[in-house]
């Protein structure tokens, strides 16, 4: 008998602080692929997850698989100075995936529970910022329902 994986989404504590910069540290390594230039510090990551993990604006979750943490989202809620409303908009700024997690449906699952904490914000929308030329992310994203809305070029110097 083949056993089916049990995934567990959860709303990540100040006790998951180290798994989340772990994860963070990560996340940068890949990114980097996409934007050399781009930055990490450990003590700016750190702080800033601790102010933000208990606060009603930001929303951390982890992933388990079979009661193992394999991953993380990281979103928020910002208002829009440039549009005419009160709403905010909700930003998914980070899913991340350890390999054993992936291709399981979990980001679908991350994602859905965004999903539904920025309906219970009254959130405008959700809006994601992803590099051109990362497919699985933008695919992942797709699934879900989101669209492309908005391009940036950019020319290096």
């Amino acid at each position: 008998m083949i056993k089916k994986d049990t995934i567990n989404i959860r709303k990540a504590n100040i006790n998951d602080l180290e798994l989340l910069l772990t994860w963070g540290r990560k996340m940068y390594k890949t990114e980097k692929h996409y934007m050399p230039l781009l930055k990490y510090s450990s003590k700016e990551a750190r702080e800033r997850y601790k102010n933000q993990i208990d606060n009603p604006l930001f929303y951390f979750l982890i992933a388990e698989l079979n009661n193992k943490p394999v991953g993380y989202l990281y979103a928020h809620l910002d208002q829009i100075p440039y549009l005419r409303t009160k709403r905010k908009e909700c930003e998914a700024e980070v899913i991340y995936l350890e390999k054993q997690g992936r291709g399981k449906g979990i980001s679908q699952k991350l994602i859905a529970s965004c999903v539904t904490w920025a309906k219970k914000n009254n959130a405008l929308g959700i809006k994601a910022g992803i590099f051109a030329n990362n497919i699985t992310s933008i695919k992942t994203f797709q699934k879900s329902g989101f669209s492309l809305r908005h391009t940036t070029y950019f020319r290096n110097l």
